[in-house]
Order: C-alpha cells, then structure tokens, then sequence
C-alpha cells in the first residue's frame, strides 16, 4: 500500500541530493555566506535544467488537449452531458470546504507561520483538499467511463492521421475491441464501482495526507506538494495507455517505463495539477488533461515507430 507513497518521495530525495549535496562537503564550510548562496542558486538552477531538459516537452500536453479536446465535435457533445454534474460537485465540495476548512487551517497556520503567509496558504490547502474529495467523487461515480471514452477518442484521431505507427495502430485496434462502456453520470453501478476501487483510495489517501504538511511552508512547500505528487498523478493520466499496452496488472513494466521518463512524468503532472486546482472548472480539466495524455501517448509511440524504422534502415 505505502509503495506509491515510497514512490512518490523519491524526487524530492533526487532534489535533495543534487541541490544539497554539495553543501555536505568540506570544501562548502570553507566557503564565504556569498559563495554559498551563489553555489545554492547554480544548484537549483542545475536542477531546473535538467527536469526541464528531461522532460522532452511533456509540460505542454496539457496544454495541447484543451485544444484538441474541444476541436473533437464528439467529445464538446461529451462534455456538455457531463458537465453539470462535474461542476456541481466541484462548487459544492469547494464551498463547504471553504466554509468549514479554510478558518481553522488559517488559525492553525497562523501559529505555525505569520497570519500574512498563512492566508494565501490556507488558500492553497483548501483548494488543494477540494480538487481531491472532487476528484475521487467524480472518480467514484462518472468521471473514469468519460475519461476512458476521452482517451479512446483522442488516441483514434492520432492514429488515423499517421499510418506509419505501427503500435499507435495495434493500440487503436485494441481500443476498437474494448467492449464500449456508457459515458455518462452514474454510468454502471454504484455500488459495484466502490467496491471495486478502496485499495486504490486507499492509497492516494495516504500518499495524499503524508505530502500534504508540505503546504505548510509558504511558497517553497506548496511547489514541493506540487512536485511530489506530479509524477503519480501523471500515471493516473496514462493509466488507460498501460491498459491498453497490456500492463494494467504489470507493475514492474509500467514502473520501467515511467523511470526512463520520469522528467517528462513530473512535468506533465504539474501543469495537470495547476489546472485541476481550479475551482468549479478542475472538471473540465480533469478531461482535458486525459485529451492531453492521450496526445502524448500517442507522439510516444510515434517517435518509437520512427527510431524502429530508422534502425531498419540502417
């Protein structure tokens, strides 16, 4: 159970050990307080690079399946049907949230830190806490059936425009096979849909209250929450591409794939995150970041093709 969670602080020791490292040395306690601030500020500089270099540009893909997601007439008519039930359940939770969460985070915070920090903070938190009770609603009732209808769509579209991926095809093949489940609110069972998932809540619970204290420290703590989590909320998003490569009950592959990406993995995941914190339209995102994975599972497979043929032709 706590393995997600073990997983999910490994970058923040990877960040540690690269921006900190250093400072363990002996030839850092000799250094002037300059020195050291500048060696701290070439460190993380270092680190930024190289997340961002790693990345391979996954940081715009969420960004992308907004654009992608509305330009499909089938998927804007998907959204509409659901999009009622998603924002009433997004301005509830926020609501109620704000009204019994956010005065005693704020008051709790105030002691912790000065009350001009500990304002936006609660802020932060409350928003935060929303989007996950929204989020594992939604999850527990309609949003998964959408999402995978979502992703099936998105992932259609990409390989019908490039015949020249060969996986990218098998997949869409795979996906044509798949028996079409109802996208809508309620759609299946209630009960049966909540017995199938407490493991899996469960865990994001936990991995979700040991990162959350993080946004205790204004500023650097909530990016920290941010960071931390992005990589497991990525996989969230690619959750259908791994069914749908057959590794839905392989951990160990899917691991091994995320770890040669993991960059891209992080980056994804946070600009997912700042868009599903949104108040009252987290839904429509939620949505558009499964269009966004989609679009980057597809370009995955595509440059996959490309080396294979390249290494053919060679």
């Amino acid at each position: 159970m706590f393995e997600q969670t073990k997983t999910s602080l490994k970058p923040v020791h990877g960040l540690y050990e690269l921006v900190a490292g250093p400072f363990r040395s002996s030839e850092y306690r000799a250094l002037s307080i300059p020195q050291k601030v500048s060696l701290a500020g070439k460190n993380c500089y270092a680190a930024a690079k190289r997340e961002i270099h790693g990345s391979q540009g996954a940081y715009v893909y969420p960004l992308l399946g907004v654009y992608r997601f509305f330009a499909i007439p089938g998927l804007r008519s998907l959204l509409f049907t659901s999009l009622f039930s998603g924002v009433a359940i997004s301005v509830v939770v926020t609501v109620a949230m704000f009204i019994l969460a956010w005065a005693p985070q704020f008051a709790v915070l105030s002691f912790i830190i000065s009350p001009f920090l500990a304002f936006p903070t609660a802020i932060f938190l409350v928003l935060a806490e929303s989007w996950y009770i929204s989020f594992t609603i939604a999850k527990l009732t309609w949003m998964e059936n959408v999402q995978e209808h979502v992703f099936d769509e998105v992932l259609m579209q990409e390989a019908k425009k490039d015949s020249s991926a060969v996986v990218l095809k098998e997949i869409m093949t795979a996906v044509e096979k798949k028996p079409k489940k109802q996208a809508g609110f309620f759609a299946g069972k209630l009960i049966g849909r909540v017995r199938n998932y407490p493991r899996a809540v469960v865990e994001d619970l936990v991995e979700y209250v040991v990162t959350l204290p993080l946004n205790f420290l204004p500023g650097v703590g909530n990016a920290l929450f941010v960071y931390v989590n992005a990589e497991t909320l990525a996989m969230k998003y690619h959750a259908r591409y791994f069914e749908l490569k057959g590794w839905k009950t392989d951990q160990a592959q899917i691991r091994a794939f995320v770890e040669q990406r993991e960059p891209a993995y992080r980056s994804f995941g946070i600009v997912a995150m700042l868009l599903n914190i949104i108040p009252v339209v987290n839904v429509v995102f939620a949505l558009t970041n499964t269009a966004g994975a989609a679009l980057w599972a597809a370009d995955i497979e595509k440059r996959k093709s490309a080396r294979a043929a390249a290494t053919k032709a060679s």
